[in-house]
């Protein structure tokens, strides 16, 4: 039955298509799963009409630092060394006291709700840091959910380390130091970039 009582009117069987217009997040952090804004620090502004169009990188879009004092910690996204090569952008953090760190805006927040347990993933390589560090969700200075982790340590590289196969050198310093690094590392594979993966659950207050 349409508006005017019960005129129907035939559609075409040839007429189709989809309609989907992505504001106000509605792919992501709509039905994107992930809540973390620009995690890969590939963001673009865009801006302009048709003829006056411009683009331009904003790799740190949704990030920014956090300090408990008023000194900020050096952030910059940097290419070198990647986890992947499919997107090379990371950040790199360099904190100068204690209590600095990063936070992410996500979509107009994090969406959670009380009792709920959110998985948290990340990769991290510590270059000159063996401390631990802390992951929370915030609001207006309020802590609803935090996790402390410790940093896990750099595991060297030399070449034929991170192989799966055994390999002997011939030279015994040699291959002592190859079996010492791979004895390092719990997961039975050598890592030449050191990228480690953190996992933690975060409990909702």
């Amino acid at each position: 039955m349409g508006l005017f009582g019960n005129k129907k009117e035939e559609i075409s069987k040839n007429m189709i298509g989809l309609f989907f217009e992505d504001i106000n997040f509605a792919a992501d952090g709509g039905l994107y799963a992930e809540m973390i804004e620009n995690r890969s620090f590939e963001a673009r502004d865009a801006y302009g009409n048709p003829g006056n169009f411009y683009a331009v990188e904003d790799l740190c879009y949704a990030w920014s630092p956090v300090s408990t004092s008023y000194k900020m910690p050096d952030m910059k996204v940097v290419t070198g060394t990647p986890l992947y090569m499919t997107n090379p952008h990371y950040l790199r953090f360099t904190a100068t006291e204690k209590g600095q760190g990063f936070a992410n805006k996500a979509y107009d927040g994090i969406y959670a709700k009380s009792g709920e347990v959110l998985n948290l993933k990340f990769y991290a390589r510590a270059v000159k840091y063996n401390g631990g560090f802390r992951v929370s969700i915030t609001k207006d200075g309020k802590e609803y959910s935090s996790a402390d982790l410790d940093c896990k340590a750099v595991i060297p590289f030399m070449p034929f380390s991170d192989t799966t196969v055994d390999f002997k050198s011939g030279n015994d310093d040699w291959d002592a130091k190859i079996q010492n690094i791979k004895d390092m590392d719990k997961t039975g594979l050598a890592k030449a970039s050191s990228w480690i993966k953190y996992e933690t659950k975060l409990k909702v207050s």
